[in-house]
């Protein structure tokens, strides 16, 4: 924690953007967390609520700014309408404005000093934003989504994508709440982190065409719900990551956490085969380059045709080519039931499929049922012995129902328990003797009834 000597040298510097950008990376962090504490005379969180009920975003589907890819329309402010709230003295309402009216080209830099160094007005903007936002954005998708199918992959298309200044104002909001969270006594943070939460929302929202234009590669592969569920963990997963400092466009950084979610996914799941990491790691490129090869020759290439093409050019492929050339084979088996052909099946003239390579479990049952029965058997005698926890420990380790993995030998010896326990090997004995007393005297006790 910095003393009260640098922090009065830096709650008396104006924060601007050129004394922002000309602060190194550790400096910086540390500045926002001397200016971020909780506030002696608290945190006014009425007024926060009072403030979310105000509807300042409005939506003008017919309209869209030129040149402008953002939205099938306009997002706009009605900042004229703050004055003739009853917003008292508790807030700078000039300040207010400028962070909702913020420039097109804003910096992270000018998005923090917007801020003021202000927690209360950082957590009353940043609540009628996400609010606001949040509440157009389901207004909207409630009228698109309206009679769509979840398999349809357009389902999770939005009309809406992050813009450069929005990126700028909710990634800055975020990053000073958490830092306000940090700061803020345990029993305050229930607030601010349900605002963060909002937030998260807005950003998901205005982020889900970038899961999209990836998920649409592998719709064919894996369930389209199961994609964006994955690529909205990847969203999130680079929410806990970003960090404005680096400056970085917070797309294309969570664009990586998706594409990461996605394809683990898809090499896990892609098929009801389940094969090793660089075998689907291999399948996916050579997809690729069939792909190639059928937009240059105009013709669907053959196995053999795009493996040499691939060992041609060093792309990686699985050493053993038959082994490879079977993972291909079976790649798109869809059911259980589906038949498929190899080298004997097409000799005997048999139809083949997956059931008859799965062994039925149905002879172990009455074998798996016994095992049950034992083992409840075995827990309600432990109880009715009362025995403590060494003792049990001991009997089923003696006796083989703890597994001892370093021997071939099921049971455990003295000296190997005592190991384990960090107790003497007499000692052990003891246990035993004393805990089979208890169990034989249990056993009479339930028999005699």
């Amino acid at each position: 924690m910095t003393d009260k000597t640098e922090l009065t040298k830096y709650t008396e510097i104006k924060i601007t953007p050129e004394y922002l950008c000309s602060l190194p990376e550790s400096e910086r962090k540390t500045l926002r967390n001397e200016l971020y504490q909780y506030p002696e005379e608290g945190l006014n969180y009425e007024f926060c609520e009072k403030v979310k009920e105000y509807k300042l975003l409005h939506f003008d589907l017919n309209s869209n700014e030129e040149g402008s890819k953002r939205y099938k329309g306009t997002l706009q402010w009605d900042t004229e309408e703050l004055d003739d709230l009853d917003l008292g003295s508790e807030i700078n309402i000039s300040q207010l404005k400028e962070i909702l009216k913020h420039n097109k080209d804003i910096s992270y830099e000018e998005a923090e000093s917007l801020f003021n160094a202000d927690p209360n007005l950082l957590l009353t903007s940043m609540s009628l934003i996400a609010n606001n936002y949040n509440r157009i954005l389901t207004e909207v998708e409630g009228k698109y989504m309206y009679n769509k199918e979840v398999n349809d992959i357009d389902f999770f298309r939005s009309d809406f994508l992050f813009t450069n200044s929005e990126e700028k104002i909710f990634l800055t909001g975020r990053t000073l709440l958490k830092e306000l969270s940090q700061n803020s006594p345990g029993s305050c943070n229930g607030y601010i982190e349900q605002l963060t939460r909002d937030i998260d929302t807005v950003i998901l929202k205005l982020n889900i065409g970038l899961i999209r234009s990836y998920a649409k590669r592998y719709e064919d592969f894996v369930d389209k719900e199961t994609l964006f569920q994955e690529g909205a963990g990847g969203i999130l997963r680079a929410l806990t990551k970003f960090d404005i400092d680096k400056g970085y466009r917070f797309s294309t950084y969570a664009m990586w956490w998706i594409q990461q979610a996605i394809r683990l996914e898809v090499k896990k799941n892609a098929s009801l085969i389940k094969r090793p990491t660089h075998i689907m790691n291999g399948i996916i490129r050579f997809n690729k380059i069939q792909e190639f090869l059928k937009k240059i020759n105009g013709e669907d290439p053959t196995f053999d045709e795009t493996w040499e093409y691939c060992c041609k050019n060093d792309i990686k492929l699985p050493k053993d080519k038959e082994v490879f050339r079977n993972a291909m084979k079976y790649n798109t088996l869809s059911s259980l039931d589906e038949e498929f052909s190899n080298a004997q099946s097409t000799h005997t003239g048999s139809s083949n499929n997956l059931y008859d390579h799965i062994e039925s479990t149905q002879d172990n049952m009455d074998e798996f049922k016994k095992d049950l029965e034992d083992r409840q058997y075995l827990d309600l005698l432990f109880e009715k012995a009362n025995l403590s926890e060494d003792e049990k420990t001991v009997i089923m380790m003696r006796h083989g129902l703890i597994p001892n993995f370093k021997t071939d030998v099921v049971k455990h010896t003295f000296k190997e328990i005592a190991e384990i326990l960090g107790i003497p090997r007499h000692r052990i004995s003891q246990i035993e003797s004393s805990a089979e007393d208890k169990l034989r005297f249990a056993v009479a006790k339930l028999y005699s009834r």
